[in-house]
């Protein structure tokens, strides 16, 4: 009774497919996605590519994260995270540009999507969709792979994610 309600968002049905999605996701993602590339992106490319998307997302939430906001601190953090086994980022390019990317983290037969950024540039493109779905696609398509999660929910609870990751299947 003290405690806070929580979601937590998974996906285990290898047979995960666009009827996996609501409806409207779904037609986000058939729309929109022959404009986007999804695909794992060497911490080497962030570096370069990644920036921009990082200095949307954190002025978007109103934060003020050197490590995330200039070329150094970015340069930093992907080094270290190029260290760290099973981490890895995943990218959504809209012609030929970074919209989104995905960090994840393989542990065990799990993959843990750890956290998502996003060029609000790209809002009409439908880029965090065909991220979110491809991702978890080429996840479970993995040999080894058992699951896929987004994370638990936000909080305080966030019910705009919340409704986002449902629609994602």
């Amino acid at each position: 009774g003290t405690g806070v309600v929580s979601s937590d968002f998974w996906m285990r049905d290898r047979a995960y497919s666009l009827a996996s999605l609501q409806r409207q996701f779904r037609q986000q993602v058939v729309r929109q996605g022959h404009r986007c590339t999804v695909r794992t992106v060497p911490w080497e490319e962030l570096v370069l590519c990644g920036l921009r998307v990082n200095q949307d997302t954190m002025e978007r939430r109103g934060l003020k994260m050197h490590r995330c906001t200039t070329a150094s601190g970015w340069a930093e953090v992907c080094r270290a995270a190029a260290a760290i086994p099973g981490l890895e980022a995943t990218g959504c390019f809209v012609d030929g540009t970074l919209a989104s990317f995905l960090v994840s983290w393989m542990v065990d037969a799990d993959c843990h999507g750890l956290m998502m950024h996003r060029d609000s540039r790209f809002r009409a493109t439908g880029a965090a969709n065909v991220m979110v779905y491809e991702f978890t696609r080429m996840m479970l398509a993995r040999p080894g792979v058992s699951g896929v999660t987004l994370g638990r929910g936000w909080f305080p609870a966030e019910p705009t994610i919340d409704r986002f990751k449902r629609h994602a299947g």
